[in-house]
């Protein structure tokens, strides 16, 4: 069942189907700022695209969080660095920087949020790669030149070098009574059914980047589960059914250093 859309959300769509109008009038690629997976899911599932005109999201590599919305005119050849590109931020060894401490500086720069795709950190090497919409390119070339106290080195990045840094990644066997939402859950973290509803009545789960509250969503082979600020999984089924019964799953599961703010 649908959530009652917000005002926010409301506009959110409005403001997407304007540039659909747009593209399918004048025959040309637009686009929308940067999406968080909860604004992607409301825009996949509340738009259909104009005659002509397909919808694709893109995020500048395969693994991204945050994703822009792109109406191409079938007939057009898109590439994402069209619309997309990254800078890579070098810094001394003796600082350590957060995903915060970077989407402050860039914040602070008065560039707003959605013109900002993902950034991810590696403190280990010292530098940090930011994924950017590609007019603010030139603008955080020339501005970005400290990160808290440090001072940084930019650098254009070809979108086929950026890294994710995914982190902390293992392969989990379980048992299910079902497939249930709470009941994967449940046995992804390692909690009880009852905490696993409560995280899904609260919204803080997205099933293949939509949100939902239903505890009872049955989950599909291949389902990608984010529980926020518990990490994500990809849920796979196997054939194999225990001695009582209950259904063999195999979870994938991994936090990462990125942030869907």
């Amino acid at each position: 069942m649908k959530h009652c859309l917000s005002d926010e959300e409301e506009l959110l769509i409005k403001k997407a189907a304007d540039k659909m109008r747009q593209s399918e009038k004048m025959r040309t690629v637009t686009s929308t700022g940067f999406l968080n997976e909860t604004e992607q899911g409301i825009l996949e599932e509340s738009l259909l695209p104009e005659q002509g005109i397909s919808m694709k999201f893109e995020g500048g590599y395969p693994e991204a969080d945050r994703r822009i919305l792109v109406f191409v005119p079938e007939y057009y050849e898109f590439e994402a660095n069209e619309v997309i590109t990254a800078v890579r931020c070098s810094y001394y060894k003796e600082y350590t920087l957060t995903h915060r401490d970077f989407l402050g500086a860039i914040l602070g720069l008065g560039i707003e949020r959605s013109m900002v795709g993902d950034i991810n950190v590696n403190d280990a090497e010292k530098y940090t790669d930011v994924v950017l919409r590609k007019e603010m390119y030139d603008y955080i070339s020339e501005n970005l030149l400290k990160v808290g106290r440090a001072a940084v080195k930019t650098e254009k990045l070809p979108l086929e070098m950026i890294k994710s840094y995914v982190k902390d990644r293992e392969i989990i066997r379980e048992t299910v009574a079902s497939l249930r939402l709470d009941a994967v859950i449940s046995a992804a973290l390692g909690i009880s059914r009852e905490k696993s509803a409560d995280i899904i009545r609260h919204r803080k789960v997205t099933v293949n980047r939509k949100e939902t509250d239903q505890t009872d969503h049955i989950l599909e082979d291949g389902s990608l589960v984010n529980v926020i600020g518990n990490g994500k999984f990809r849920l796979h089924v196997t054939d194999a059914v225990s001695r009582k019964g209950r259904t063999v799953i195999e979870i994938e599961k991994w936090g990462t250093n990125k942030r869907n703010l």
